[in-house]
């Protein structure tokens, strides 16, 4: 046995098994849209580093955590041998959906905005000695601030490829702990946005009712 908690039973619903997974498996993941009475409801964007295949062919990038400044810079999924426009991969599609909200001026589109949550793969030590595979840590709770486009090198061909990156501003969370009610409500259909807001931490909503003016007062701090 090991100290470390289950994260599939954290990410699911007690109250609703058939609710749909919480992936991991991309760097950019998100559950099925469910038809809530505002629309189409993106439940949570949940984003995943493996900082040990950092500026790897899988990987031709350094994403960045600053969590003593409150700050993450977040590489989206496009790469040397995407085949598709700058935006049209799976993750970066996701991203930017979740952008269009997180940067509107109007509280009314805010508080549509999907949660953005994001962790990192880490090595721990087991008694069949250290594994990264399989462990994650939590970071945190972002807003999107902005979104840019950048050219990277592919490591392996030396090739110029587009991507975005995304700067995420973390937020403060009671006792730095997530409350997962929050996304399971926000799985649910028949409940409205204002209503899966029960359980948004503080921060949340401060930044609902005043947008990116509230980051100065809510950002996470080491």
């Amino acid at each position: 046995s090991h100290p470390y908690r289950n994260y599939w039973g954290i990410q699911r619903d007690p109250a609703d098994p058939e609710a749909p997974d919480i992936q991991q498996e991309a760097g950019i993941n998100a559950p099925q849209a469910v038809e809530a009475p505002e629309g189409p409801r993106m439940p949570v964007l949940s984003l995943r580093s493996t900082p040990s295949k950092s500026g790897s062919a899988v990987t031709p990038w350094h994403d960045q955590y600053r969590m003593n400044q409150g700050t993450i810079r977040y590489y989206g999924d496009h790469k040397v041998t995407s085949r598709v426009p700058l935006g049209e991969t799976t993750g970066n599609r996701r991203l930017l959906d979740a952008w269009s909200k997180h940067r509107s001026p109007s509280a009314s589109v805010r508080v549509t905005a999907p949660p953005v949550v994001v962790f990192r793969t880490v090595t721990v030590q087991t008694p069949q000695g250290p594994r990264e595979k399989g462990f994650i840590e939590f970071c945190g709770l972002v807003v999107i601030e902005d979104v840019q486009a950048v050219t990277l090198e592919d490591p392996t061909t030396g090739r110029a490829f587009p991507n975005f990156v995304a700067d995420l501003a973390v937020l403060t969370l009671p006792d730095d702990r997530f409350d997962w009610r929050w996304v399971d409500a926000r799985r649910k259909p028949s409940l409205t946005v204002e209503q899966t807001l029960a359980h948004a931490p503080a921060s949340w909503n401060a930044w609902i009712a005043a947008g990116g003016e509230a980051l100065q007062h809510v950002r996470r701090l080491e």
